[in-house]
């Protein structure tokens, strides 16, 4: 009997060794796997955007994604697709040289940080709709994720760029401009508003920001709805700018929007002091 209730237990404890041992235990990958596969997913996203198929080249990333780039701004997944089909309008083709490569990696389970330096060159339309050859250099620092069909990209923060060559000469980025307004994307029109009074006030005549920078941020707070924060913008550009037409005609389209016609009319006539034959002015102040 007592033989018989001993083979039972032995039997009972295989067979509970064998369910466990059944389950299938999760693969712990190395950091070196993890490195080949991630770089593998960074060639197949090159690949497609070589090839203009844009599904395939959003397929490395989660749905979730987004963006922060140099100059503070977050950019969710939804507006960074739309920016990519835009820039697929003006890409001709991707130059050999092109590479990206895994600079630096941390893996933590399923999520790892990855840094990466990019070396792109590529022909595209300019503004002058003629082909140009763009060279450009980045470094991220990218979380990655595992997912059930591969590692995929969750967020990256644009850690720097440049330089960057046109047709063999030197682009400006305006990059002290660029990170200027991260006084903005960090802590809103207050906080750009202190940076900018302590700038100035350290040097008077110093202006922190090229003209197209502030004016390309008050255009996109604009097409945001920002409205005021658009006003405010324009108004610094102008203020750091004070022989500037454009900076003043910029500022009287945005009082025109926000419906305020008389200081609209001011910022216009101001900058037709500045240029008598500012055409654009012009036409604004006769539709007002």
């Amino acid at each position: 009997m007592l033989l018989r209730r001993r083979a039972a237990i032995l039997l009972a404890v295989a067979l509970l060794g064998l369910s466990f041992g059944g389950c299938a235990k999760k693969k712990t990958e190395s950091v070196e796997e993890v490195r080949t596969a991630i770089q593998a997913q960074i060639d197949k996203n090159l690949a497609a955007g070589a090839a203009r198929d844009s599904a395939a080249f959003w397929s490395i990333f989660t749905e979730d994604y987004s963006y922060r780039g140099f100059d503070g701004r977050i950019v969710q997944r939804d507006e960074a697709v739309q920016y990519f089909g835009q820039s697929l309008q003006r890409q001709l083709g991707l130059k050999e040289e092109t590479k990206v490569y895994i600079d630096s990696l941390r893996v933590n389970g399923d999520t790892a940080i990855v840094n990466t330096k990019q070396h792109v060159a590529r022909s595209e339309l300019g503004a002058d709709s003629l082909p140009h050859l763009t060279v450009s250099n980045v470094t991220h620092r990218e979380r990655w994720v595992k997912k059930p069909d591969g590692w995929k990209i969750q967020y990256l923060d644009e850690l720097s760029i440049g330089p960057v060559m046109v047709d063999g000469q030197p682009y400006d980025l305006d990059l002290p401009g660029r990170e200027f307004l991260r006084a903005y994307w960090d802590g809103g029109l207050d906080s750009l508003r202190v940076r900018y009074m302590e700038v100035r006030a350290i040097k008077a005549d110093s202006v922190p920001f090229a003209e197209i920078t502030l004016k390309n941020l008050g255009r996109t707070l604009l097409a945001g709805g920002k409205m005021m924060d658009a006003i405010n913008v324009f108004a610094m550009n102008a203020d750091a700018h004070p022989n500037s037409p454009d900076a003043y005609v910029s500022l009287a389209e945005a009082y025109a929007v926000a419906g305020q016609k008389e200081l609209a009319i001011k910022s216009l006539r101001r900058a037709l002091r500045l240029d008598p034959n500012n055409e654009k002015a012009r036409a604004l102040l006769k539709q007002l």
